[in-house]
C-alpha cells in the first residue's frame, strides 16, 4: 500500500511538472532521492506518459479537430468547398510540421542522455542553464507575431529547444515557449504551440515505454500494473492541473518567475548532493 502511495506521488509531481515550466527529471530524481524510493520501472513511466498525453490530447480536441478539418479542406476540391480554409490555422499547421522534425530528432540522444545526465551534480547544472533560457523573454521587447508571421528559421529554433528536454534538467514546454516569445511569438499562443507540440514529443517517449515494457514483460507483476494504472490517473489530473495553471500564468502574470524556481531547484539539488556526499 506504501508503494502504490509513493507511485501516486511520484506520477502527480511528474505529471505536473512535466507540463509546467519546470524539470520532470528533476523533481523525479528529488524525489527518489528524499524519500529512499526507486520508482522508475518501465511500466510506471508508461502510465505516467499516458496520462500527460491524454491530458494534453483532451484539452486540445478541438484545436487538434480544427486544424485537421482545415487540411482536409485545404486538399478538396475547390468547387466542392463551402468555404476557403482558414489562413492562420494552415499557417499552424506549417509551423507545427517544421517544429515537430528537429523536436523528434531529439530522441536519437534520448537514452544516452538520460543516462549521463543521471546524478544531482549534473542535473542542477542543467537546472541553471534552463533558469537561463526561461529568463530569455525578459531580456527581450514582447511581440504579437502568431503563424501568419513565423518564418522557417522560428519553427526550427522552436523544435530544437524542444529537443533540449531530452536532456534531464530542461523544461520542454518552458524552452518552446521562451524561444517562441524571445522570436516576437504573443504569450499564449507560444503556450498553445509549446503544448501542441508537447503531444508528439509525449507520444514519442509513451513508444519508448512500450518498449521497455515488452523488454520486461516477464519479470511484471500484478502490483506494477496496479501502479501503472493509478499513475496513469494521478499523471492525468496533474497534468491537467498544470494546463490549467500555465494558461492562467501566460494570461495574468509573468513567467519568468520560473526561472528563478529554476535556479534555486538547482542550489537546493546541489546542498543536497554535498551533504549526501
Amino acid at each position: 500500500m506504501l508503494e502504490l502511495l509513493h507511485k501516486a506521488l511520484f506520477a502527480l509531481i511528474s505529471g505536473f511538472s512535466e507540463l509546467i515550466f519546470a524539470s520532470p527529471g528533476a523533481h523525479q530524481l528529488l524525489y527518489r532521492t528524499v524519500t529512499g524510493y526507486e520508482l522508475s520501472d518501465s511500466l510506471l513511466s508508461f502510465g505516467i506518459h499516458l496520462g500527460c498525453l491524454i491530458a494534453l490530447m483532451m484539452n486540445y480536441r478541438k484545436r487538434i479537430k480544427q486544424l485537421r478539418n482545415e487540411k482536409k479542406l485545404e486538399h478538396s476540391a475547390k468547387r466542392r468547398r463551402g468555404r476557403q480554409p482558414d489562413v492562420a490555422s494552415l499557417m499552424d499547421i506549417r509551423i507545427l510540421n517544421a517544429a515537430v522534425v528537429p523536436l523528434l530528432l531529439g530522441f536519437l540522444v534520448y537514452q544516452s542522455a538520460a543516462q549521463w545526465i543521471n546524478g544531482l551534480f549534473r542535473i542542477a547544472l542543467v537546472l541553471l542553464i534552463n533558469g537561463a533560457v526561461l529568463f530569455l523573454p525578459r531580456l527581450l521587447p514582447t511581440g504579437d507575431k502568431n503563424g501568419r508571421s513565423f518564418a522557417q528559421l522560428d519553427s526550427l529554433l522552436i523544435g530544437l529547444s524542444g529537443a533540449l528536454a531530452m536532456i534531464p534538467g530542461f523544461s520542454r514546454i518552458g524552452c518552446m515557449y521562451s524561444v517562441a516569445t524571445a522570436r516576437g511569438a504573443e504569450k499564449n499562443y507560444a503556450l498553445d504551440l509549446s503544448f501542441l507540440l508537447s503531444i508528439p514529443a509525449v507520444a514519442a517517449m509513451l513508444c519508448f515505454d512500450v518498449y521497455g515494457c515488452f523488454v520486461a514483460a516477464g519479470s511484471l507483476s500484478m502490483l506494477q500494473l496496479l501502479g501503472a494504472l493509478t499513475a496513469a490517473l494521478v499523471a492525468y489530473a496533474g497534468a491537467h492541473m498544470g494546463i490549467k495553471f500555465m494558461r492562467m500564468i501566460c494570461s495574468h502574470s509573468t513567467t519568468v518567475s520560473f526561472a528563478y524556481y529554476s535556479w534555486g531547484l538547482a542550489i537546493f539539488m546541489l546542498l543536497i548532493y554535498l551533504f549526501v556526499s
